[in-house]
């Protein structure tokens, strides 16, 4: 590297100094608890673990950079913030051990607070070294902070007990050490959260807001192909759809609302740092559903044995009322039948509307169709042949039928929703 982009280096490094507030935990006796317990079973403590500190260093606005084995090192922008953390620690374990006899876990705690850099997700520098020698420093059950983090805290509050100096190595000065008497303390903030929600971390917590999004997608297939056209069929809804052509007019209102949907979603389940089971099930359970679905549909509709069969589109069942769908672009929808009439509208292909009446004006034949507000319009079926330009067809009046395809498809969408739901499994954090 030239001596500029080492100058440069070294700016960035800089300007990523602050000062930051460094936590350390670190499981006891655990060597033993591994060799009594088997890997297995000691595994499932060290996430019982991983499982009730995580959520206290979030919930003290603290972030946790890493684990390491069974150690949590945790950074706070704050210091008192990292002392709470500690205190809601090591009552929460307590509490648990309290209540479930047959769990062992007992942990120290170090906390430091000083000039750090902070880079990618890490913290660098003196200040981590010392948290992590503060640590060391502390016994089971025990909480060590430095008098860095103590500074204008109230002492009696926090039960802080001054301690023996520590003098890490490399370090010309010693550090103070406080002890924390945490049994004593009480906190605004519970130490323990609801054990009936479960936190979820990293790669899980990616496949959850991927299964909104398939479930999201999910939703807008079933409301287009299918929901839509049912609601605009019975009788209690289809007078909604002769004030509103919202849900019939599926390409662009259909987007929008699924896009706020997908978005909405996401953004709910970003900021749920614990959830229940159930809701988790759920989540896997519907991208499940949508996955098994879509698979069977493609494979239906490009498999050549499939596709020739007419059993598959044998109808099941039938609407009542018969839809207008719009097959060119740039049709206009006019006050009467006729090309003079006044233009309402001015629709795409794919837009759907609800069938009012048929007029025969002259040799066309028009579809008079619901717009909403009480309002009607009429739209031609086929346009007659022009020079240089052939007839076409402007729009198909059709029910809507379900058929054996759609019942297949729902069919596996519903095994692969099952095997979603009961194959869930928290991993291991």
């Amino acid at each position: 590297m030239t001596d500029q982009s080492l100058h440069a280096t070294a700016r960035g490094i800089l300007r990523s100094k602050r000062k930051i507030a460094i936590l350390f935990t670190d499981m006891c006796a655990s060597t033993e608890l591994w060799e009594k317990k088997g890997d297995v079973h000691a595994r499932m403590l060290v996430d019982r673990h991983n499982r009730l500190i995580f959520p206290i260093v979030k919930r003290h606005r603290g972030k946790v950079l890493k684990t390491i084995g069974d150690s949590v090192m945790a950074s706070f922008r704050r210091a008192v913030d990292a002392l709470e953390a500690a205190i809601a620690i090591q009552q929460a374990l307590a509490a648990l051990r309290e209540e479930d006899p047959d769990f062992p876990i007992h942990v120290k705690v170090g906390a430091h607070c000083g000039l750090a850099l902070v880079e990618h997700g890490d913290v660098y520098g003196d200040a981590v070294n010392v948290a992590a020698r503060i640590q060391e420093r502390a016994s089971q059950d025990q909480i060590f902070v430095s008098s860095a983090v103590v500074r204008g805290l109230d002492r009696k509050r926090y039960g802080l007990v001054r301690a023996s100096d520590i003098r890490p190595r490399g370090r010309r000065r010693p550090v103070g050490l406080y002890a924390v008497d945490w049994g004593r303390v009480t906190l605004d903030t519970p130490s323990a959260p609801p054990q009936e929600l479960f936190p979820v971390y990293g790669p899980q917590r990616n496949e959850l807001l991927l299964c909104a999004l398939l479930i999201a997608l999910g939703t807008i297939s079933l409301f287009q192909n299918y929901l839509r056209f049912i609601l605009a069929d019975f009788e209690r809804t289809a007078l909604l759809f002769s004030y509103s052509r919202v849900a019939l007019d599926a390409p662009m209102h259909v987007w929008i609302a699924g896009t706020a949907l997908l978005v909405g979603a996401i953004a709910v389940l970003a900021r749920m740092r614990r959830m229940p089971r159930t809701l988790l099930r759920l989540l896997y359970g519907g991208a499940g559903f949508t996955l098994a679905g879509a698979l069977f549909w493609l494979l239906s509709q490009y498999t050549p044995g499939v596709v020739s069969d007419p059993d598959w589109e044998r109808p099941l069942w039938e609407s009542q009322h018969l839809f207008v769908q719009i097959l060119q672009d740039d049709v206009a929808i006019r006050s009467a039948p006729s090309f003079e009439a006044p233009e309402l509208l001015s629709v795409g292909s794919g837009a759907l509307f609800l069938l009012s009446d048929v007029d025969q004006s002259g040799p066309l034949t028009w579809n008079r169709v619901w717009l909403g507000g009480g309002q009607r319009g009429f739209v031609p079926r086929v346009l007659p042949a022009e020079l240089g330009r052939p007839r076409r067809r402007v729009s198909l009046a059709d029910k809507f039928y379900f058929r054996v395809r759609d019942l297949a498809t729902m069919a596996v969408g519903g095994v692969g929703f099952l095997i979603g739901f009961w194959r869930f499994r928290l991993r291991p954090i």
